[in-house]
Parts: structure tokens; C-alpha cells; sequence
């Protein structure tokens, strides 16, 4: 299978009608997602992805992407057929990642920490025909449902050939059909699928490049290629757009094995030489508590380029970044705002302006355009609902007809609030619904947090409204603290009334061990809010 033709990638914005609205789009773009692997391909013996002791090129990730799409062919598949992914990050993962979507298939990878119930939904809500699913996950799927072993599903041993293997593109396929069914990380029910198409993918790809400066066929495409450690979970958008972004630049991606840990997460940084990380506010707080006890211990002077999304960034967070991993400090420290439903980053921001414009989470990419909504005439009118619209944005939710979030000239409704400064730069200030109301006074429950989370005691900390017969709400504050740290709610509540205003401090507390988070590290606030109707309804009177 060979593909014959490439698009080139322009830098120039023009305005094009995409499904029946008007939107920024790149004028010359690729327009399927099998474009990128002849792009890949040219990276030739240049290691694309390392697991422990295991090495793949990009000309053996093309061959094992050939090889896979003709095992998957040879199961009687159809163009459009949805194909479930289940398992941990790993090599295999990866190669399967692209046998689906450069051949016609739709991709549906899932949460690999779903049970049974939740997999069972997900496959059943897009009539999946087959899954490719690692052992853990194999024991979770629906019985009738037809699955490949992801461990044994590339070709042994992996020869490169001088023919570019996997380098087909279906003519069938166009922009605007369908490539992969995301699912929403979902704190109540079931999570939602969204369908997203070879355009809204592309699109997310060639927006962070151009802005990287790194567009295919450009000098600097590929100077200087990334050593990428990757312990955000493939799954979610962030992981995907790296594995996109890799093989385009040409980076080497990285993996950890077996669950995550700070201390894995060093060695490995150390031993192959990382210079980029994207994590999670959570899982840096983790390394950076390691790096903090015993800061010589290992070499990770490498890391140049350190990027924090995925929830709030406090700027505490940042100034530990800076110091634990001085590199980054000039101009590789770097934030971003995106979600799932608009194929990922909508702002990003790096170096100097993070540090010029504390709590910014950056500006539209080039064909993302923002706008804030009111919430309340009655407050400050700066900060309303960010709505978004670009060619990222989703065709809907997977089998609901009555999309609740995207508007009929395509804007999605983010359910965040935030406000945008005089030059255009996005500012996050929290959740529509992280608003409690107590006796009619509206707080903000992300101010609080990044309160309570200054005093040294604090290792985590999240503020919900609950129940209360007088007040409507009353603030409480779910707390972890520090091991061998010694306070109580009183300090809490003294040291928080500091900065803030009466009303805005917590009157019920719970000092417990972790907080429930899911996949991509977002506390989970409804599970908090059961659990702890649950623990005060067992309390004696």
C-alpha cells in the first residue's frame, strides 16, 4: 500500500464555511489523518518510541502499522466500523492507535481504569464490531464482543522495509467524516462519546505546530527533536496530540511502565535524556515533592520544555517548577486550555508570559476564536462562560441528536469561567458550577482553594458547597494534609480569613487521606459531596 500525494501545510488563516457556519481554517491543510505517516516515515532510523528496554524506529512503526491494519483487516472490517482500544500506554498501543485511524476505521480508545459496566456502555453507545484490548483489560470487555490481544498484536521481529509499509490513504474518507469517538472524562454517570473528524484532528495538530514554528517540509520542522515523557494516559486528548505532534517533529516519545510513580518518572527522565514533559498539575505537585527532599540525586538538567494543563495551575505550582527544573524557567515553561469535545488546545501560553501574566492560560491558536457570555448581569460582566469555535470542534455527542453544549453556529460552551485581558490572553477563573451561593453571596470556590492551598500544611485541597437549611450552601473544605504536619480547622479557617472575606471561608471541614480524581487528574467533586452527606448522616446527633 503506497500513498501518492501530501498536502502542504500553510500558515495562512482564511474563513471557510465548515458544516453550515463560518470558521477559521488553514488554507492549505492535509485533509485525512493518513497524510501524517508519509511525514512520518521520513524520520526513517530515528527512534520514535522507547518502553523500558524496547526501541521502535519510525520505518518499523511504519512497517508494524502495516502489519496491523492487515490483521484487522483480515477480521472482515467495513470503512466506519468502530473499534474499541483498551489498555496501558505502551508501543502497541500506539501502533494500533494508527492502523485505525489511516485506514478507514473509527477509533474508540477508552478509559483503562473503566469497569466492566462503564466498557460495556461505551461499546454498546457506538456498536463497537471489534476491541484490541491488553490482557488486564480483555477480562473487563463484554463477552460477545470479538477482541484482539493488544500484547501479541504487532508482527515479530519488526522489519523495517525500504518501501514505507503503511503509507495508504482511503480515497473514501473525507475531512469531515468521523475518525475517532473520544469519551469525556465524566464525574457523574456515564461518560459522553465525542465524535471527532479527520478535520477537527488535524486541525489541533497544525495550530500547535504552526505556532511551534515546526510546520511539515519547514527548516525547522525537525531540528532538534524532543525527547518526550509521556505519562498523561493516550487515552485522553492531551496523550493524542502528543503521540500526533511526535510524529510530525520527529520526537521520541517515552513511556514509563507498570502504574505511575515520582520516583519512575525521574529515573527515566535521567536515563534517556528527556527534554519535554506535559503533566497534569497533580502528577508534577508528586515529582516536584521528590525532587524538593534530595535535589541532587538524579540528573534532570535535560528537561527544557515543561507544560502544566488539564486543571488550575496555581502559581505557587509554577515557582517550584521553575526552581526544581531551571531550563524551563527562560522559555519552556508553558500552560494551555483545552477540552476533549474541541480536539484539544484552544490557548497556550510559554516562557516569559507566564511569568508576566500570572494565572493566564494563554491566547487562541490561529484558528480558534474565543468569546466570554455573561453568566450574571448583575456581576462583573469580564467574566462570564468561555465559548469557543474553530475547525476542532466535535460533530456532537456519540448517539445524543439534542447536542447540550454546541450551539447551532457551531461555538461549544465550555461550562468554565474566565475573562480575556486587552491583548486577547485567556484567563481561567473556574467552573460555571464551582460557584457556591451561601445566604445569597456568590464565592468562588477556586479562589478559596488557592487560598487554603498556600498555608504549608496543605498538600491538596477542594471546596465544595454543601446543603445547608438556612443558608442554601455552606462552604466546606476537603483537606490532605502534609505527612507529620499537625493543624486543625481553626488555623485553617484563621489563616483563610486573612485573604478573604467572611463568607468565603469554610465552616465544615474533612481532613482525609487523598481525594478521588479521575483519569486526567480532575478531582472528582460529586463523589465528594456523597461521601460526605454519607460520613455526616452516620454521625450521632
Amino acid at each position: 500500500m503506497h500513498h501518492t500525494t501530501t498536502s502542504s501545510w500553510g500558515e495562512k488563516v482564511v474563513v471557510e464555511e465548515v458544516l453550515g457556519s463560518p470558521c477559521r481554517v488553514f488554507a492549505q491543510r492535509p485533509k485525512h489523518l493518513g497524510e501524517l505517516l508519509w511525514w512520518g516515515a521520513q524520520h526513517g532510523e530515528r527512534t520514535c518510541l522507547i518502553q523500558g528496554d524496547r526501541r521502535l524506529s519510525f520505518a518499523q512503526l511504519a512497517e508494524a502499522i502495516d502489519a496491523v491494519a492487515g490483521t484487522l483487516h483480515r477480521q472482515g472490517l467495513q470503512a466506519g466500523d468502530r473499534i474499541l482500544l483498551a489498555g496501558a500506554n505502551s508501543i502497541e498501543w500506539v501502533v494500533t492507535f494508527w492502523a485505525c485511524l489511516c485506514h478507514g476505521w473509527v477509533l474508540v480508545p477508552v478509559n483503562a481504569w473503566w469497569s466492566p459496566e462503564e466498557l460495556a456502555h461505551a461499546a454498546g453507545l457506538v456498536g463497537a464490531r471489534l476491541a484490541v484490548a491488553d490482557t488486564r483489560r480483555r477480562a473487563r470487555l463484554p463477552n460477545d464482543l470479538a477482541c484482539l490481544e493488544l500484547e501479541s498484536i504487532l508482527p515479530q521481529p519488526i522489519d523495517a522495509k525500504t518501501d514505507g509499509g503503511a503509507l495508504a490513504v482511503p480515497l473514501s474518507t473525507t475531512e469531515d467524516d468521523p475518525a475517532m469517538v473520544l469519551f469525556t472524562s465524566g464525574t457523574t454517570s456515564f461518560a459522553r462519546g465525542a465524535v471527532l473528524t479527520h478535520r477537527n484532528l488535524l486541525a489541533n495538530l497544525h495550530n500547535l505546530l504552526a505556532i511551534a514554528g515546526r510546520l511539515p517540509g519547514s527548516p525547522e520542522a525537525t531540528r532538534n527533536p524532543a525527547v518526550t515523557l509521556m505519562t498523561m494516559p493516550l487515552f485522553h486528548v492531551g496523550g493524542i496530540q502528543q503521540v500526533f505532534t511526535a510524529l510530525l517533529s520527529g520526537a521520541t516519545l517515552v513511556f514509563t511502565e507498570g502504574r505511575f510513580s515520582p520516583e519512575g518518572v525521574l529515573k527515566v527522565m535521567a536515563d534517556e535524556g528527556v527534554t519535554g514533559w506535559a503533566a497534569v498539575p497533580t502528577m508534577l505537585s508528586r515529582v516536584l515533592e521528590v525532587v524538593e527532599k534530595d535535589p541532587g540525586r538524579l540528573d534532570v538538567s535535560t528537561l527544557r520544555t515543561l507544560v502544566i494543563g488539564g486543571s488550575q495551575v496555581s502559581e505557587s505550582l509554577r515557582a517550584r517548577a521553575r526552581s526544581a527544573f531551571p531550563r524551563t524557567a527562560a522559555r519552556g515553561l508553558g500552560t494551555s486550555y483545552g477540552l476533549t469535545e474541541i480536539s484539544g488546545v484552544a490557548a497556550t501560553a510559554a516562557g516569559q508570559v507566564v511569568a508576566e501574566r500570572p494565572g493566564t492560560v494563554g491566547r487562541p491558536l490561529p484558528t480558534v476564536e474565543l468569546r466570554i457570555e455573561p453568566v450574571d448581569t448583575r456581576s462583573d460582566d469580564s467574566i462570564g462562560e468561555v465559548l469557543v469555535r474553530s475547525p476542532g470542534v466535535m460533530l456532537g455527542y456519540w448517539g445524543c441528536d439534542d447536542d447540550p453544549i454546541v450551539t447551532p453556529d457551531r461555538w461549544v460552551h465550555t461550562g468554565d469561567l474566565g475573562r480575556l485581558d486587552d491583548d486577547g490572553y485567556l484567563y481561567i477563573v473556574g467552573r460555571a458550577k464551582d460557584v457556591v451561593i451561601r445566604g445569597g453571596e456568590n464565592i468562588s470556590t477556586v479562589r478559596v482553594e488557592e487560598r487554603l492551598g498556600e498555608h504549608p500544611a496543605v498538600r491538596e485541597v477542594v471546596v465544595v458547597g454543601l446543603p445547608h437549611e438556612d443558608l442554601g450552601e455552606e462552604l466546606a473544605a476537603a483537606v490532605v494534609l502534609h505527612p507529620g504536619s499537625a493543624v486543625d480547622e481553626d488555623d485553617l479557617a484563621n489563616f483563610a480569613s486573612e485573604n478573604l472575606a467572611y463568607f468565603s471561608v469554610p465552616t465544615s471541614w474533612w481532613f482525609i487521606d487523598h481525594l478521588p480524581k479521575n483519569a486526567t487528574g480532575k478531582v472528582l467533586k460529586s463523589q465528594i459531596v456523597r461521601e460526605w452527606g454519607v460520613a455526616r448522616a452516620s454521625q450521632p446527633n
